[in-house]
């Protein structure tokens, strides 16, 4: 096996504020927004590099890793923000939608690059 061929773990975080409860119309809503930026059509589209980038992380996350989620918890509003703004820096696709944004969906991405990020949140079993 070729090194490129190096299948990479892959998955989708979804980080909610700790002692929230987000509506389950708020978690759908913060997926559906994620793919909403990579849709050619959509007036939010992002550009081509983050595009092709996005699509090969999809399928990784489809055909090779079984479309795992994790959900973690973050403690506070400024936290949740800091994963958003260091993520926003690591172009890592993301997502964040709520009454007063509490919910932020991460990926799907390298889980390595995903776990980092949130190295100071709670993961919910």
């Amino acid at each position: 096996m070729a090194a490129n061929d190096v299948k990479v773990k892959t998955i989708q975080a979804i980080v909610v504020l700790k002692d929230s409860t987000p509506s389950p119309k708020e978690l759908v809503m913060a997926g559906m927004t994620m793919l909403h930026q990579y849709n050619p059509e959509s007036p939010n589209y992002v550009q081509e590099y983050e595009a092709k980038k996005f699509k090969e992380h999809w399928q990784s996350w489809i055909k090779d890793n079984e479309m795992e989620q994790v959900v973690y918890a973050a403690d506070d509003i400024f936290e949740l923000e800091q994963i958003e703004y260091l993520a926003g820096q690591q172009s890592v696709p993301l997502s964040i939608f709520g009454n007063g944004e509490e919910v932020l969906v991460l990926g799907p991405f390298t889980a390595d690059d995903i776990i980092h990020l949130l190295s100071n949140c709670k993961k919910i079993e």
